[in-house]
This record gives structure tokens, C-alpha cells and sequence, in this order.
């Protein structure tokens, strides 16, 4: 599970909110979700800010179309939604492909496994490449390691379906 407790992770999250400008609605649906609240510290960190789309940051999709999404249904829908929403930028990621290279001239690419901000800090990185993937990194397992931000038990609440 990716790291929550990182003051990053909460400065990433607050940053976020109000580049979405959605600030009233985003404390409405933590105070009563808290779990939601740590799966998005989760995500921000997952992610980062620089991972872009379009020229939109895909943190800022995801969580201005799980928050967005969210207020306008009924309590119980909630969760369920916020998880398929934050699932929905599968697509956008999977089209990216975020390289570095080290000191020595080696080039690693993220596979998706961790953390961007702690695959990254594994390499002494010189420089850092985000380019367009020539071929799509395959949907499910890409979606399989978002949904790792959420808890089980959101995950059961929002009955989304994963398959590979």
C-alpha cells in the first residue's frame, strides 16, 4: 500500500482541491468518508502532479471527476462512484510513459508498480522523460494498480469490476 501519512501526500491533496476549485465539496465528502480521504492522500502520491494529460495533471482528473461525481448522488452511491471515477483515468495513464536515466546513461521506465514519487526516488535520476506510449500499457493492470489507493472495503462497497 502506498504511503498516506506523508506530509507530501497531504500537501499534493490540498494543492489539488483547489486547482479543481472544489474545496466545500471535498470536505463535505471526507468528514463523511474518511476512507476516501486517505485514498486520495494515497493517490496523490501515487501519482503526482506532473503526470499530465492534455495538459491537465491526472490527479486533478481524477479526483475532480470522483468529487464531482460524487456530490451528486445519494450517500449510499458515494463511494462506489469515487472509486469508478478515479478508475476512469486508467486510460489516460496507460497512454503515458514516464522514463529517467541515471548518471551512468541507463534509462529505466515506470511500470506502474509503485509510486511514481517512489520509483523515482530510487533512481539518482539526471534527467526525466514523459512521452506519448507508442503501445498502450495494458488497461487492467494499470487499473488494478490505482485501485490499490482504496481500501477493501471501499472496493467492495463500490462493486466495480477489474478484469486484466
Amino acid at each position: 500500500m502506498f504511503d498516506n501519512k506523508s506530509p507530501k501526500g497531504s500537501l499534493l491533496l490540498d494543492l489539488a482541491i483547489r486547482r479543481i476549485k472544489c474545496r466545500s465539496e471535498a470536505k463535505q465528502l471526507f468528514l463523511m468518508w474518511p476512507s476516501l480521504k486517505e485514498a486520495s492522500l494515497r493517490l496523490c502520491t501515487y501519482l503526482s502532479p506532473f503526470l499530465e494529460a492534455n495538459g491537465v495533471p491526472l490527479i486533478d482528473l481524477a479526483l475532480s471527476r470522483a468529487i464531482g461525481r460524487s456530490v451528486v448522488v445519494q450517500r449510499s452511491e458515494q463511494v462506489g462512484v469515487f472509486v469508478a471515477a478515479v478508475a476512469s483515468i486508467t486510460e489516460e495513464l496507460c497512454g503515458l510513459q514516464v522514463s529517467v536515466q541515471d548518471r551512468d546513461g541507463d534509462w529505466a521506465i515506470w511500470d506502474f508498480e509503485s509510486s511514481i514519487v517512489d520509483w523515482m526516488g530510487a533512481y539518482q535520476q539526471e534527467c526525466i522523460q514523459i512521452r506519448t506510449r507508442e503501445t498502450r500499457f495494458p488497461a487492467g493492470s494499470v487499473r488494478f494498480a490505482i485501485l490499490r489507493v482504496f481500501s477493501i472495503r471501499d472496493l467492495m462497497r463500490s462493486q466495480l469490476m477489474v478484469s486484466v
